[in-house]
């Protein structure tokens, strides 16, 4: 009698653990998504849902202080090269941007904006060194 009462428990006790377990696995993302410190869903750093240029743009021209005037032509240039150049390159929509930028930035703002790329570029340079780092050593 103890055995079936110790089987039954141990029964009971694995179809509870597992009903929760599969409960949990069918509750959509946005119900067990992580979170930001904000309290928005996180989708990575590379924008995923909230759509990586607009954050990268909002960074970008608050470090480089840019004006109401500056961001208006930013936003023009954008909207007009997403339109018209669906045959570029990722590269080739890159350089013409950065060539627009350049045209329409300060002399500060133009030596601000290479050390954030000279940051960037180091840093990049950085991890490409410990990522190797690492397969040489595994």
């Amino acid at each position: 009698m103890k055995k079936t009462n110790l089987v039954l428990a141990t029964v009971l006790a694995s179809i509870l653990g597992l009903g929760s377990t599969v409960a949990s696995a069918q509750s959509s993302d946005t119900e067990n998504g992580w979170k930001n410190q904000s309290g928005q869903e996180h989708s990575g750093k590379r924008g995923g849902k909230r759509g990586g240029g607009k954050h990268m743009m909002k960074r970008m021209a608050k470090k480089l202080s840019l004006t109401d005037d500056q961001k208006a032509q930013i936003k023009s240039f954008r909207e007009t090269q997403k339109a018209a150049n669906q045959t570029l390159s990722r590269d080739e929509k890159r350089q013409a941007f950065e060539t627009f930028l350049t045209s329409i930035l300060t002399a500060e703002q133009q030596t601000k904006m290479a050390e954030m790329k000279a940051k960037r570029a180091a840093r990049k340079l950085e991890r490409q060194q410990k990522r190797a780092e690492r397969q040489t050593t595994s």
